[in-house]
């Protein structure tokens, strides 16, 4: 995927939005900076494969989802798999992959909706539509069978990173987008846990909604 961020004055959002469209209609590569680009990345691995913050989250999501699954993976490749990657390799993958109809356009500001409507439809007006365009799909992730615990040695650390990893709920299951209610209680005798609660019951109800669970978090008075 890529991503495009502008912040312009209302006057300019139409010059801003030409400028994003051919950015993206009319993708050059120049050998030179996918180099620089594909360096940067290099880089930035190397650095994180040195941290034990970010080798115990990778362990744990390669535990939780397998090295197969999107999520079990690192979404910037390996050095061995960036080394691969060629100009045009990019380019087909932006023929087939970036079009008007695999686009989503999120915008924030003061200009009316209708306005801003036109300025989009004339520029990206003419783009071609990708044909037979379908959506990736992350598919589902099996829970692990049984708990399981690993340990990952690094030479001259002085620090440890530990994560307590479960499978979530799946993001396109029903539930996914539940509210979630936060509360912090500074009195727990004006706001005792269980009226707090029942309130939270009391509020679901009139929206015809169920609470499914609840937690607390710190201490607990006896």
């Amino acid at each position: 995927s890529a991503d495009i961020s502008v912040k312009c004055l209302p006057a300019d959002l139409p010059a801003m939005l030409a400028v994003a469209r051919e950015c993206l209609g009319a993708l050059t590569a120049p050998q030179d900076e996918l180099d620089k680009i594909r360096q940067q990345i290099l880089t930035s691995l190397k650095s994180d494969r040195d941290s034990t913050r970010w080798v115990a989250r990778m362990t744990a999501m390669k535990a939780l989802y397998g090295e197969q699954h999107p999520y079990g993976r690192d979404h910037r490749g390996t050095p061995e798999s960036l080394a691969a990657v060629t100009r045009e390799d990019i380019l087909q993958y932006a023929d087939r992959a970036y079009g008007p109809n695999a686009l989503t356009l999120t915008w924030v500001g003061p200009q009316a909706f209708d306005t801003v409507c036109r300025a989009i439809e004339k520029a990206f007006h003419g783009w071609r539509p990708l044909e037979n365009f379908q959506a990736a799909r992350i598919p589902a992730a099996a829970q692990p069978i049984q708990p399981g615990e690993q340990r990952i040695a690094m030479v001259g650390k002085s620090q440890c990173d530990l994560i307590v990893a479960h499978g979530a709920i799946a993001c396109t299951h029903a539930d996914y987008h539940a509210l979630q209610v936060t509360i912090n209680i500074l009195d727990i005798d004006k706001s005792p846990l269980h009226l707090v609660y029942d309130k939270c019951l009391e509020l679901a109800a009139n929206m015809g909604l169920r609470v499914t669970g609840s937690e607390i978090v710190g201490m607990v008075p006896e």
